[in-house]
């Protein structure tokens, strides 16, 4: 019944906003379509200890996300919702991040002043806080984007940014790692400047950095913002894990899997982005039917796509990698590891929606937790064992995804009769 009811809502698009989602799906797809080719250009024409610094520098970056503390997750429920006062949210959220980025400048020169980077190591981590930095606003601009339903300015947006650093990837070539960066920086760049010119209203309209606003937001973004923290810190985990236990060049062999991760998971993700303001708002309404039906699409949406994924990669994988970056060969076990765990971590994501609507965010932080510290615990241990290899690192990872969605779903199937009802939090 559901797959039917989907064939229909995809032969009948008939009204703008519909046909605006589905090419927003389909943007999505091409533009990481995309990032795939680029990457395959970067693990053509870099060294592996070049991909292996271009992991850390992406790790830099990530770990520079850690600071924004959730007020991205907040604000993005309040616009999602149309709250009243969420422009406020806009312009704590900005403060923030100009307090943020000055207080990390001001340390970078004091610690390179102290003779402990050299010019070089300074211009790298000084790209990788800009580029974190720039990451943050751009997932914001997106957020808002989407909770605004502005899916023609987001399509148009995403399509110039990425052409751009399409022109630029022949720096690559002859640049090598810093032809890379140069094509990973200007799209982020582009892609901020492009939605401020089209959204100038995003821009904050004045300095406000409140306690209550802060606490406000929060309510809302917190939780959800340190499970993903804990999710960010299991990459970390396994990045310092290979660096330190095996080598940067073990880092390079793994960054073809890092990179179907992030391919497998693009759909699901770039759906989950569509639906979250319309689950935001029949949780506040009341409106559950109208959730339970749109649950259930997505659930179906990801389990096709876990089907395709796995057959594509069957029929192509091996044919495509030994053509194009023969090199990497040795990866595909690796990826054929981490797809049990990827499928079922994919078709748990519809829960994370409904924790999200009825806010009811601690089960995100038990599932990321208990996950980590199977993961963790494993690696560590094989490390100073001396036995760790990049096959078992994959199996690792595989099985983590398996136990944050089984500790998800119990913890779901327990606090079930709970979560479908209106829960409003107020201003403090």
């Amino acid at each position: 019944m559901i797959i039917n009811k989907l064939f229909i809502f995809f032969q009948n698009i008939n009204n703008k906003n519909r046909r605006l989602k589905v090419s927003f799906i389909g943007i999505t797809l091409f533009i990481n379509v995309i990032r795939f080719l680029k990457s395959f250009v970067f693990m053509k024409y870099l060294e592996l200890n070049e991909l292996g610094i271009l992991t850390i520098i992406s790790a830099v970056m990530g770990l520079f996300s850690i600071m924004q503390l959730g007020l991205l997750n907040g604000g993005y429920r309040i616009f999602s919702v149309n709250d009243p006062d969420k422009w406020k949210a806009n312009n704590t959220i900005y403060s923030y991040f100009f307090v943020l980025l000055t207080a990390m400048l001001i340390g970078i020169m004091c610690y390179f002043l102290s003779g402990n980077l050299t010019i070089v190591k300074l211009a790298f981590v000084l790209l990788g806080c800009l580029m974190g930095m720039l990451a943050l606003l751009n997932n914001w601009n997106r957020n808002l984007l989407v909770a605004e339903g502005d899916f023609n300015n987001i399509n148009k947006i995403e399509i110039i940014s990425t052409l751009i650093s399409i022109l630029l990837l022949v720096s690559v070539v002859f640049y090598n790692l810093y032809g890379a960066l140069l094509v990973i920086f200007s799209k982020e760049l582009v892609f901020y400047l492009t939605t401020i010119f089209k959204k100038r209203h995003y821009l904050p309209r004045k300095f406000i950095l409140k306690y209550n606003d802060i606490k406000w937001i929060l309510t809302f973004g917190l939780l959800p913002f340190l499970s993903g923290i804990v999710t960010m810190m299991s990459t970390q985990v396994e990045t310092w894990c290979i660096a330190g236990f095996l080598n940067t060049e073990a880092l390079g062999k793994f960054y073809l899997p890092m990179l179907y991760i992030k391919l497998f998971l693009l759909i699901p993700v770039a759906v989950n982005r569509i639906y979250f303001p319309t689950i935001m708002r029949n949780f506040v309404k009341g409106m559950f039917q109208e959730a339970k039906y749109t649950l259930k699409k997505y659930f179906v949406i990801n389990a096709v796509v876990s089907v395709t994924a796995i057959v594509i990669s069957f029929l192509f994988m091996h044919d495509v990698i030994k053509r194009f970056i023969p090199i990497h060969l040795i990866a595909i076990p690796y990826i054929w590891a981490l797809i049990p765990g990827l499928v079922i971590f994919t078709l748990t994501q519809p829960l994370k929606l409904i924790f999200n609507g009825a806010v009811k965010q601690v089960p995100f932080l038990w599932s990321s937790g208990i996950s980590l510290i199977f993961e963790s615990g494993i690696l560590f241990g094989l490390g100073f064992l001396g036995t760790l290899t990049l096959y078992k690192v994959a199996i690792i990872k595989s099985l983590a995804y398996i136990v944050f969605s089984v500790v998800l779903w119990l913890i779901y199937i327990k606090q079930k009769k709970s979560l479908w009802k209106v829960n409003i939090i107020e201003r403090f």
